[in-house]
């Protein structure tokens, strides 16, 4: 059947596209090691553990809440530790980073799910970091911002 031959390679296409662009991303040491900060905050997040995220902020850090409030890195980790919310899971995805210089940003998007009183709500944020690399080679968050997805 020339059908199933046209699907076999364009799915052989397809998966040799993915393979490229994840060994492209792998390769790019910038983008490696924000994706690996952005996924300790929100692992750090969910467990409540406001100081390792505070670790990764800079001592200026602004953001500002799904709200629309400013957030300071003291805020940031004063709510995180007194977060009462029973998480279930969370995870990033659909990172874009762009490096410029020492400077770089990180967008993606954060999942989250909750246990409520009526049962699991799962809800996604698109976030957009800004990273400052610091003269030993370590990068700090300075601004963060995110939005509902509705």
């Amino acid at each position: 059947m020339p059908y199933a031959g046209l699907v076999r390679r364009a799915v052989v296409v397809v998966l040799a596209l993915l393979a490229l662009v994840r060994a492209g991303m792998a390769q790019d040491p910038t983008a490696a090691a924000l994706i690996k900060l952005e996924n300790a905050w929100g692992a750090a997040s969910i467990n409540r553990d406001g100081d390792a995220v505070g670790r990764l902020l800079a001592d200026g850090f602004l953001s500002f809440t799904e709200k629309g409030t400013v957030n300071t890195k003291a805020k940031l980790v004063a709510s995180i530790k007194a977060d009462t919310t029973h998480y279930v899971s969370g995870a990033n995805s659909k990172y874009q980073v762009k490096a410029h210089g020492n400077t770089a940003v990180i967008i993606g998007v954060w999942t989250v799910t909750t246990k409520s009183a009526t049962g699991n709500v799962t809800r996604s944020f698109a976030w957009t970091d800004t990273w400052m690399k610091q003269g030993d080679g370590t990068w700090l968050c300075v601004a963060s911002q995110a939005t509902p997805v509705m």
